[in-house]
């Protein structure tokens, strides 16, 4: 099963996730500063684009799971940033520009549940060699918990078998309630949100015509929530890569739209599969060594960028409308290359990636580097997040940030719009920031205290402009999921964001719930309960409504529903097919969200699979369909 049960720590290392060699420490992600490598020198803090000059720089209430088989840039306000040369300069001028002056049992559709309880905080819980740059190959041709059961009397046969490479077409017969399909629907996915960006959701490119983004709307005219409820089936699936003992685990993490294909990272692939009917369209080979090097999570203009190499040394860029390579240039900084958190973006036509050496940005239409760090430099942009048509970055000041930390928003040609200096202590503990789960409001997760076992994960909201914290809310992850991985800058799937509301999935034992914060006065204000119980988790919004999966289970399947912000309950949106809980199970089966990713397009919902262990069943999707 490619989903680990949760761990019965409240500490977890890292909820949901694998068990790995051991991560290195915070300052070791973050900044990646190698043992060996000696603290960066103080230096000048120069403008940017000048040849030659320095920059600035959970327990899912289910019976016990049967066993698996087998086992940076400157501070201040901005300048405007000198023109591009015409020719590369020697030495690649340093990034954003820097300083200058401002600028139940088995239920069925369900009866109205009686109104939700006003809502407080806190209550009581209960108890090998790479070779050189250039094409690295064109594309190739094709090669349960709680949730839905049909009502007494229903049949429903056909449960799905994975099969080999390419879609599974899955007929059922369910002699269960009429219900009318709405036509349309737009595409919303973990972390989605309707009035502004928030952490991992579609950026503006993804509305139509050649752009695309992961979760975006795939260019075509698409429309909102259904009607009534859809009763669907297994449409098709594609099975996992295989991951041998030797691999130990294989990531394959990313996943995009187009206006006909899903395309997502498969093992050392590319892979586009038609929305329709999942028939592999094309696939190119890339070389990620298991996942370790990483893809940009979203898409800008028909394009993604990825790490690939023997030490994820190269950087290519992809057209995922085609499949076609459009250029791979090398990455480094002297003896260092980017690591298994360092994660490249995509906003036009540039991209970027930090990590411990700094900046490294290219221009995609000149094929060249255009920024990079500079010796001695003070400050280092180690991390990067794109949020709508802001770049966000980490800027760490003196070795692994000792000097101070800050988040830095900019335009794509590095036009600075702010800077937010995370603090170095509140309450008497020692800050690490964590993540950025939405930029408008700015909410971000901050990491209290020192040592791992000593400290705490807290959510604060930030007037950034103003460069002060407005709210702590009461968070606590002994009774809420985590919403951010916290490895990378913006990685947030347990987080949606919506109308000044922050809606994460509660840590109850048994049932859990929906909990809305109110993100203008920093309370938690009240919870939507799972249809008839069991566990439920959000993942996007549509419509003015959070969109939420109550998970599969045992005896009944899943649920996608809608929760209303007005009357604070789910509503029934897509009843899953029954005789596919267990393969629903494979992918998601408890509350953590960091390796499995769910997305709603169009009336179809996907189940995404992002990580692959030896011991998984043979008929293990990577890939789940339904519609």
């Amino acid at each position: 099963m490619s989903q680990p049960p949760p761990p019965s720590s409240p500490e977890p290392q890292e909820p949901g996730k694998p068990e790995e060699p051991a991560a290195p420490q915070p300052d070791e992600q973050r900044a990646g500063a190698p043992d060996d490598v000696a603290p960066p020198q103080e230096g000048p803090r120069l403008t940017k684009g000048e040849p030659g000059q320095q920059p600035s720089g959970a327990d899912d209430g289910a019976p016990p799971q049967p066993p698996a088989p087998g086992g940076g840039g400157g501070f201040g306000p901005p300048v405007t940033p000198p023109p591009l040369p015409q020719a590369p300069p020697a030495q690649p001028a340093y990034g954003p520009p820097q300083p200058g002056q401002p600028p139940q049992p088995g239920y069925g559709f369900p009866q109205q549940p009686p109104a939700q309880p006003g809502y407080g905080y806190p209550q009581q819980p209960p108890g090998q060699g790479f070779g050189a740059p250039g094409p690295y190959g064109a594309p190739t041709a094709p090669h349960p918990q709680y949730g839905w059961t049909p009502p007494p009397g229903a049949d429903a046969a056909g449960k799905p078998s994975a099969g080999s490479r390419g879609p599974v077409i899955v007929l059922v017969i369910a002699a269960v309630l009429a219900l009318l399909l709405a036509g349309g629907g737009a595409v919303w996915f973990l972390t989605g949100k309707d009035s502004g960006p928030t952490a991992g959701s579609p950026t503006d490119d993804g509305g139509g015509g050649d752009d695309t983004d992961e979760g975006g709307e795939g260019g075509e005219d698409v429309a909102g929530l259904p009607d009534q409820a859809i009763e669907a089936e297994v449409a098709w699936q594609v099975a996992s890569p295989e991951a041998t003992e030797e691999d130990i685990l294989v990531y394959a993490k990313g996943f995009w739209l187009t206006d006909d294909a899903m395309v997502r990272m498969m093992k050392d692939e590319v892979v586009a599969y038609g929305l329709a009917d999942g028939e592999e369209l094309w696939s190119t080979p890339v070389e990620t060594q298991e996942g370790r090097c990483n893809a940009t999570r979203t898409a800008s203009e028909g394009r993604i960028a990825l790490l690939q190499g023997r030490d994820c040394e190269h950087l290519t860029v992809l057209d995922i409308t085609t499949g076609e390579e459009v250029w791979t240039l090398p990455v480094s900084s002297g003896t260092t290359t980017p690591g298994r958190y360092d994660d490249p973006v995509i906003l036009g036509d540039t991209v970027v990636i930090g990590w411990a050496a700094g900046i490294h940005g290219f221009s995609i239409s000149e094929e060249k580097q255009i920024w990079a760090p500079q010796q001695g430099e003070t400050c280092k942009e180690v991390g990067f997040a794109v949020f709508d048509e802001v770049l966000l970055s980490e800027l760490f000041c003196g070795y692994a940030g000792e000097k101070g930390v800050s988040i830095r928003a900019t335009e794509e040609d590095g036009t600075e719009l702010w800077e937010w200096e995370v603090p170095q202590e509140w309450d008497g503990e020692v800050v690490e920031f964590r993540s950025v789960l939405s930029l408008d409001p700015f909410v971000v997760q901050l990491r209290l205290g020192e040592g791992y076992g000593e400290s705490e994960e807290h959510l604060f909201v930030a007037d950034a402009e103003q460069n002060r914290i407005v709210h702590q809310l009461p968070f606590d992850d002994d009774r809420h999921v985590l919403p951010c991985e916290a490895v990378s800058m913006s990685d947030c799937p347990g987080a949606v964001v919506l109308d000044d509301m922050l809606y994460l999935a509660s840590r109850m034992s048994g049932d859990n719930a929906v909990v809305a914060f109110d993100l203008t006065t920093g309370q938690a204000v009240w919870e939507a309960d799972p249809i008839n119980g069991g566990q439920i988790v959000p993942f996007g919004t549509l419509d003015g409504k959070v969109l939420a999966y109550q998970l599969a289970g045992y005896e009944v399947a899943g649920m996608v529903v809608a929760i209303d912000p007005e009357t604070e309950q789910a509503e029934p949106v897509m009843a899953l097919e029954h005789t596919a809980r267990e393969t629903e199970r494979t992918i998601l089966n408890n509350t953590y969200t960091f390796d499995a990713r769910l997305l709603w397009h169009n009336n179809t919902f996907f189940m995404i699979d992002e990580a692959f262990y030896p011991h998984d069943g043979e008929d293990d999707p990577a890939l789940l369909v339904y519609r």
